[in-house]
């Protein structure tokens, strides 16, 4: 413990964010983007004055997400991983919906149930991420078209292939989002490895299109050196059951890009 509270980058990190009455101020003062945005240089000046709370400080993926989430009216946003609750309290003040995020880690729980107090659009829950979604993967809860942050793949156990099983099954419509995703064409992007399992392509190839057809998969395509966080963590996005496909001609700043055959991109990956 000692060397911890000699460590800055420990100071760092938890007067951040286990500082009550900053994160409040955050979350107050947190603001929405504006509709004339015409550039991704005039959305990078906008989130230098005003910056990005939640998805890992990046601006630009925040700009796609609510953008998704606005173009396709998603009825909630739902996430995996609250962890202190930074992306929860954004989207709650930013994307107006309702919000519902578990953590299972007791001390991550608790601070973020205090950092939240405020956030009454915010629905927290204490289980692992296939258990809360199993409790919340019903239209009277969640609406009829769900926005997905599935970020809970941290620990030992790897959640992505039940928590893709599951919403596979359960929604009919939805946006799902997942994190630390390795971009295969761009390896400027983070992503996450474990020894059993890469974020990549596979585990929507595995676990997803087997039940279902009706997919469409994007991932980002801008430098990730542009965002003011200094950050480039990958994603993916994966369209389920919508009616229209992402108009990517219409998108703003051709941020995302379209992956089409999703097991060629596999077989031709690295390992």
């Amino acid at each position: 413990m000692l060397s911890k509270l000699v460590s800055p980058s420990w100071w760092k990190l938890n007067v951040r964010n286990r500082n009550l009455p900053k994160f409040w101020w955050r979350y107050l003062t947190t603001r929405g983007f504006p509709d004339d945005i015409s550039s991704v240089e005039d959305l990078v000046r906008f989130c230098r004055r005003h910056k990005v709370m939640g998805f890992n400080l990046e601006a630009i993926r925040a700009y796609i997400f609510w953008q998704l989430h606005r173009q396709y009216e998603c009825s909630s946003f739902v996430e995996t991983g609250t962890l202190y609750g930074n992306t929860a309290a954004y989207t709650d003040k930013v994307f107006k919906t309702p919000v519902f995020t578990t953590e299972l880690n007791t001390t991550h729980y608790v601070v973020s149930k205090a950092n939240l107090a405020w956030a009454r659009g915010v629905r927290q829950y204490k289980a692992s991420s296939p258990d809360f979604l199993e409790q919340v993967c019903y239209s009277n809860r969640i609406g009829n078209n769900p926005m997905f942050y599935l970020d809970a793949h941290w620990n030992e156990f790897m959640p992505l292939p039940d928590e893709l099983s599951i919403i596979a099954d359960r929604c009919e419509k939805a946006i799902v989002l997942i994190d630390d995703f390795m971009v295969p064409w761009d390896n400027r992007f983070l992503y996450d490895e474990y020894p059993d399992i890469r974020i990549d392509t596979e585990i929507i190839s595995n676990w997803l299109q087997p039940k279902r057809s009706d997919i469409s998969v994007y991932m980002p395509n801008y430098d990730p050196g542009s965002d003011p966080s200094g950050k480039g963590i990958g994603f993916a996005a994966i369209l389920m059951g919508q009616d229209k496909e992402l108009p990517l001609d219409t998108f703003p700043f051709d941020l995302l890009t379209q992956s089409h055959d999703l097991k060629a991109i596999t077989e031709q990956s690295p390992r």
